[in-house]
């Protein structure tokens, strides 16, 4: 199977013909888009919900950042709410959190070849003269830095 692009032409033609209910009515009884499957609805539900738990661990309201699992059901419109709990002694990923790459955990395998192209410009690098390499420092601490604005008295 062939992957395309998205083409946004192509996307939008079909919606405005999906739109025609001539169109519709001369697709066959079999056709995905006559199945009635508008999952709109459910997916802006779904990004609104994200939203809200991600805004609820940034702000904390009420000190209350974590509100744990949180599953709603649609026909009888209920929002179950599982009480957080903690790990068990035997977890392991409260001693991985926020440790990335430093982990120690090896979770896909080693790449060789990222590896070896890592290690070519990090020795590249360092056979550089010491002053360009001086220079690509202060460049980037220059980045870094804040930029404060300079007014004339």
């Amino acid at each position: 199977m062939i992957l395309s692009s998205y083409s946004v032409a192509l996307a939008s033609a079909i919606h405005r013909k999906a739109a025609e209910p001539a169109y519709i009515a001369g697709l066959p009884p079999d056709h995905v888009m006559r199945r009635n499957e508008n999952v709109f609805a459910f997916a802006i539900s779904a990004a609104s919900l994200e939203v809200l738990q991600m805004l609820m661990m940034v702000v904390a309201p009420l000190g209350i950042s974590n509100p744990g699992e949180q599953t709603y059901h649609f026909v009888p419109g209920i929002l179950d709410v599982t009480q957080p709990r903690g790990c068990k002694e035997t977890c392991l990923y409260p001693g991985l959190t926020a440790k990335g790459d430093h982990s120690g955990l090896v979770v896909i395998g080693r790449h060789r070849q990222a590896e070896k192209a890592q290690e070519t410009l990090r020795v590249a690098h360092l056979s550089r003269n010491w002053r360009y390499r001086l220079a690509d420092t202060v460049e980037r601490l220059s980045e870094r830095a804040p930029r404060r604005l300079v007014t004339k008295r």
